[in-house]
């Protein structure tokens, strides 16, 4: 069975990646 909580976490993992990657290429590249 899959593993909803896993996925929800994996999913805002990497939306949270994108925006860190979003805010340093923005100049605020101590957040990486």
């Amino acid at each position: 069975m899959f593993d909803v909580s896993k996925s929800t976490a994996h999913t805002l993992f990497h939306y949270w990646l994108d925006i860190l990657q979003d805010l340093g290429s923005s100049g605020s590249g101590m957040l990486v």
